[in-house]
């Protein structure tokens, strides 16, 4: 089933940073069932616009210098987004924005947060482009006026309808439902948490009773492999567990997959969690040497770091080393061998 209760919002700002730049301009249009309305506003950001977004998107600093603060609109905007399904072209770009201007005013916000050009993507792969303008060209949409808040919101609203004449009511839930994937968290453990984490590398612990480390992993996007820990659908017992135990999370950004590989392993090493048994195994360590018998008589001995028997697998390639003539020579065949027989 589609939410009943949508708003799609668009949004100006004087920059690309939610922690450091400002909103200029909000645009909202809620719908339910048929009823449509929308709502605008310039926004005073405080601070000075640089001259490129200046010229950008036409907003300047003598339009916005009477215009209300974030501060005087953050009531009516919470109301009218409250309850609603949060729906924005890029919207993580809008979400991050909105929630950065409300945690500066001590308040939290959160919400269902839907990406129209994630379902673009998907209903349209053919498209080469799939922003605002490619998305008023290809679906021939008309709000108006070509730009502004409110038109895009329009626009955004119109390619909405058409997704559910055109493909369906059942396929568009479907879309929705693969795209928020409500991850189901544990009561003690609080909602607001997974939106905290960065879309970027790292490594993320959990801990559980006692604040005993349970398990430390990595990835290219902290906030979407922690959700998945955490998804609704969990299929195997041992993520069920883990996701039942978890009563804290801290995590670590990293440079690139490299750093979060290296840190994980460090971690891993040093801390012992419980579940990262794989990881935490201690590697078996071992030397081979190169020893002479006799003239022209050679045996490789094999010099054990680690106290576990021989594998079976391994005596066998040892039995099967030559045991004289010249010493063999290392080759990618013959470390291959080493390998399987390890």
């Amino acid at each position: 089933m589609i939410h009943a209760r949508l708003a799609f919002i668009e949004l100006e700002t004087t920059g690309a940073n939610p922690v450091r730049d400002r909103i200029t301009r909000i645009g909202v249009l809620e719908a339910e069932g048929d009823r449509v309305s929308t709502w605008s506003t310039l926004v005073n950001p405080q601070r000075p616009i640089p001259e490129f977004i200046q010229q950008l998107n036409g907003i300047r600093n003598e339009t916005v210098v009477d215009a209300p603060t974030f501060s005087q609109v953050a009531a009516e905007l919470a109301d009218r987004l409250h309850g609603r399904l949060f729906i924005a072209h890029h919207a993580r770009f809008n979400y991050g924005f909105v929630k950065s201007e409300f945690q500066r005013l001590g308040k939290s916000f959160r919400a269902d947060v839907l990406c129209t050009v994630r379902l673009s993507r998907k209903f349209f792969p053919e498209q080469r482009k799939h922003n605002l303008d490619s998305l008023r060209a290809d679906h021939d949409s008309t709000t108006g006026e070509r730009y502004g808040a409110v038109a895009d919101t329009l626009l955004l609203w119109q390619f909405w309808c058409r997704l559910k004449r055109d493909r369906g009511e059942e396929a568009l839930a479907a879309a929705i439902r693969q795209q928020l994937k409500c991850p189901s968290l544990p009561p003690h453990l609080d909602s607001a948490l997974l939106d905290d984490l960065p879309a970027s590398p790292g490594v993320y612990l959990f801990y559980g009773d006692n604040d005993a480390l349970l398990y430390v992993g990595k990835s290219v996007n902290l906030r979407q492999r922690v959700r998945s820990h955490f998804a609704s659908d969990l299929r195997e017992y041992k993520e069920m567990r883990l996701s039942q135990q978890v009563r804290r999370i801290h995590w670590h950004e990293t440079v690139g997959e490299l750093g979060a590989l290296l840190l994980e392993s460090r971690l891993v090493k040093e801390c012992q969690p419980i579940h990262n048994r794989r990881l935490r195994r201690a590697s078996e360590l071992c030397t081979w040497q190169l020893v002479q018998r006799a003239p022209g008589d050679y045996r490789l001995r094999l010099v054990r770091a680690a106290k576990r028997p021989i594998s079976s697998a391994r005596k066998t390639f040892l039995a099967s080393l030559p045991t004289g003539g010249k010493p063999p020579t290392p080759c990618a065949s013959w470390l291959r061998r080493m390998n399987c027989a390890r």
